[in-house]
């Protein structure tokens, strides 16, 4: 699948999501979760996955099969909401890999890679705001604290010299 195709499957995916909630813009009303495949209910009565496992005394989190529970028993822990993202990220895969009726070695290596792939594209979906919300902080303490704010009181004289 290109990049286009898996573009237009994601839009797809998330469409769908959206039409199941009943909004067009739903966000978990305790947390502010708004990724459509995190949320569950319909609206006006929507909460995230998250969310819901607290009220019911549930853990916040879940086993994730990376590769899929037919190409690795393996898990590892992850946000029940993320879980559910990752989970519907890996509907897109081949089904032929996905399932991998024969336990092809080589569907388990695309599995694993596939899994890899989306661990980091879901990471890179929490890191992209980063670097601007540090640039911020950083204008923001120069402003209130001083322009060398990550120096000790005391020890800005002589900072630029050698031992």
């Amino acid at each position: 699948m290109d990049y286009l195709q898996r573009k237009l499957a994601d839009e797809r995916r998330r469409q769908g999501h959206l039409r199941r909630l009943g909004a067009p813009g739903p966000v978990c009303p305790n947390c502010g979760e708004d990724r459509p495949a995190a949320l569950i209910g319909v609206a006006p009565d929507i909460i995230c996955y998250r969310c819901r496992r607290a009220e019911t005394g549930m853990t916040p989190t879940e086993e994730h099969h990376v590769a899929g529970r037919h190409n690795d028993e393996r898990t590892m822990t992850v946000d029940a909401n993320d879980h559910r993202e990752l989970s519907d990220m890996q509907r897109e895969w081949p089904d032929e890999t996905l399932r991998n009726p024969d336990s092809s070695p080589m569907l388990t290596i695309a599995a694993i890679i596939r899994g890899f792939v989306d661990l980091v594209k879901q990471g890179l979906i929490f890191l992209e705001p980063l670097p601007a919300q540090l640039e911020a902080r950083d204008r923001e303490f120069r402003a209130t604290i001083g322009p060398r704010y990550w120096v000790p009181c005391g020890e800005e004289d002589g900072a630029d010299e050698e031992d």
